[in-house]
């Protein structure tokens, strides 16, 4: 078992994400065994954020605050803020 991990806001990697967007990695399939990975972004209102993409861990998401919408196996799921979503598969 891995060690727990604790980061704070806007701590992790940094990288570049779609349309030049600033993502934090928490954490990554090598923290996780390949389990998930946990992002943290800040996302511009009804701005888009990803195009179609597959990959073989399973994204995590958490909406601090707003409404973000997700399409999911051809579904759009739509989280508002204190809720969070497991993505599985193709989205």
């Amino acid at each position: 078992m891995s060690p727990a991990l604790r980061l704070l806001p806007g701590e992790g990697e940094r990288s570049a994400g779609p349309w030049g967007r600033s993502i934090v990695l928490k954490a990554s399939g090598r923290d996780t065994a390949t389990h998930y990975s946990l992002l943290e972004f800040m996302a511009a209102p009804r701005a888009p954020w990803s195009t179609y993409h597959r990959h073989p861990t399973t994204e995590a998401w958490y909406v601090v605050e707003g409404e973000l919408s997700f399409r999911l196996d051809g579904l759009i799921l739509v989280r508002i803020g204190g809720h969070q979503t497991n993505q599985y598969g193709e989205h």
